[in-house]
């Protein structure tokens, strides 16, 4: 009678823990790595069995890239904020948004990217109630007060070279500060004073010898400057100073003409 009674309650303790068991070896088949289920799109990528999708999932759903609020791609994060000097780098703005100069008031903030133009392309600046030119993150739609530019690119210093044939040369106002836009050389001749159809041509030595047609200036050799602009026809800014351009030593009096770069056509007066 004794046995009897044991094998009931054998059988009976079998026919209860059986379903559990069988529970916890499907989802044991379904979620192997216990990842933290982050959306629901019904996209299965890796092959489990779950309705939600987990990491692997996420990696390549569109629909797991929007909602996974984790995620840096997801274009209803706060756009951030950023200052006048992120402008070149494009660094302090969440991924998906571009700092910019944002209306006629030269306020600088983030905006969604989602310009259509390229670098040099025609555009039309900001204007009231809009924030967005249609340029790529790290430029803006400069215009020099028309109604259309181009898209130009940001740069972090004055006069320095922004490629081969542009240079950082544009100041504009940015917030309580400034930005700098990269434009086009001029091709003409500092030395002959030669290629400009108004103005003078200097040169800008920091840029890499490049040169810009400007308005004369009237500082002489030694005369501080900040730029080859505010010396006179025939001088460049050069070490805060104005310096003559020369050929040869007999332009210079008692000074030496004296070449910065060994292929550079012309010295100065030094």
């Amino acid at each position: 009678m004794r046995q009897i009674l044991a094998f009931s309650l054998m059988a009976v303790f079998v026919l209860a823990c059986d379903p559990i068991e069988e529970k916890n070896n499907n989802n044991s088949n379904t979620n192997n790595n216990n990842d933290v289920e982050l959306c629901n799109d019904g996209i299965d990528n890796d092959g489990d069995t779950f309705t939600d999708c987990d990491d692997t999932d996420c990696a390549t759903s569109p629909a797991c890239q929007t909602n996974n609020v984790n995620n840096t791609n997801n274009t209803n994060n706060d756009p951030g904020t950023c200052t006048p000097e992120d402008l070149p780098f494009q660094t302090q703005c969440t991924v998906g948004y571009k700092c910019t100069i944002t209306n006629t008031s030269n306020n600088v903030g983030c905006v969604y990217d989602d310009g259509p133009l390229s670098l040099g392309d025609a555009c039309v600046p900001v204007e009231a109630g809009r924030t967005q030119d249609g340029c790529p993150g790290g430029s803006l739609c400069y215009a020099g007060g028309g109604s259309v530019g181009g898209c130009l690119e940001f740069c972090p210093f004055l006069y320095i070279p922004c490629g081969d044939d542009r240079l950082c040369y544009q100041t504009i106002p940015a917030g309580s500060s400034s930005a700098f836009l990269c434009v086009a050389q001029d091709e003409c001749d500092p030395y002959l004073d030669s290629g400009c159809a108004s103005g003078t041509c200097y040169v800008y030595i920091s840029a890499n010898y490049m040169t810009k047609c400007e308005t004369a200036g009237s500082g002489l050799k030694d005369t501080p400057c900040t730029r080859p602009g505010e010396c006179a026809p025939g001088h460049t800014c050069y070490e805060d100073a104005c310096r003559y351009l020369c050929t040869d030593h007999s332009e210079c009096g008692i000074e030496m003409c004296q070449k910065l770069s060994q292929n550079d056509p012309y010295g100065l007066c030094m």
